[in-house]
This record gives C-alpha cells, structure tokens and sequence, in this order.
C-alpha cells in the first residue's frame, strides 16, 4: 500500500504507479529446423546436432568464407607464390610514400615560414596550424615535406 499526498504517490513516478505489470519470465527460443529438400542429406542428418555438426559429418561448410585449411604445406607455399607473382607485390612490401595535398603543404610552408624549427609554437598556432596537429604530427609532416621538395629541385 502506498501513501498517497496531494493525488500523487509517495516515493513514485506517476508513469511506474499507473503501470501495474509485472516483468514476466522470458520464454526460451524455439529454434526451427531447417528445410532440407537434398535426400541424401536428409537421411544422414542428426537432429540430436547443430547445423554446424552436421554439415561438417557430410563434409559440407555453413560459411563459404571460413578458410580450409591446406592438406600440406608445399600446396600452400605454392599458392602463396602464385598469388604474389599474380598481385606484383613490390620486394620491399612497405606503404608508398604519402605526399601531403597542396593545401597542407601550404599551411605546413607557412609554419616552416613563421616558426623555422620551433614545432611547439607551430601546434599553438590555431590561423597557421588548421587541422590542429601535435607538436610530433607536424614534426613528421614537415619532414616529408621537405624531403618532397628536395624531390622536386633535383
């Protein structure tokens, strides 16, 4: 029994006092089984077993992007090598070089400009520094920067 002051619950929202429900125990899921419409699987599928067990007692996979594994690893070697020749993956393997867009490498110019070395100031600087980079961001930058510039005079 709640006490009620001035037609209100004490103690209660409104909204919690007008709804009486209780919350109910929740129900297990019924799961269904599949159609299968292949005889032959019908006949060797064990409903005691998940879909995943049975498929793979029939030697079938339920996800075509699960990777099986190679029976040897000569095969796999192999495979590997054809891929890459395939691909033309460069012998070092790292990333290329990123050039900065001509729009950072304005502000970064400016920066080199105005501050020379100081990167501290360059970060503090919110006209000249619009994207806000760090003080190791724009050391980094600044270094491609310069080294693109080389690049180009030689």
């Amino acid at each position: 029994y709640q006490r009620r002051v001035h037609g209100r619950f004490m103690g209660r929202s409104r909204r919690r006092a007008k709804s009486a429900s209780r919350p109910c125990a929740k129900k297990p899921k019924k799961h269904k089984m599949p159609i299968i419409t292949n005889e032959s699987l019908r006949r060797r599928w064990d409903r005691t077993k998940s879909l995943r067990h049975n498929m793979a007692a029939v030697g079938l996979l339920v996800d075509a992007n699960e990777v099986v594994a190679p029976t040897d690893a000569a095969t796999h070697q192999a495979e590997l090598a054809q891929l890459a020749t395939e691909l033309e993956v460069p012998e070092d393997g790292g990333p290329r070089d990123i050039v900065p867009s001509e729009a950072e490498s304005l502000c970064l110019r400016d920066l080199v400009k105005k501050y020379g070395d100081d990167y501290r100031s360059m970060a503090h600087d919110r006209k000249l520094n619009p994207y806000q980079h760090t003080k190791g961001v724009l050391k980094k930058k600044i270094a491609k920067y310069l080294e693109v510039l080389q690049r180009r005079d030689q």
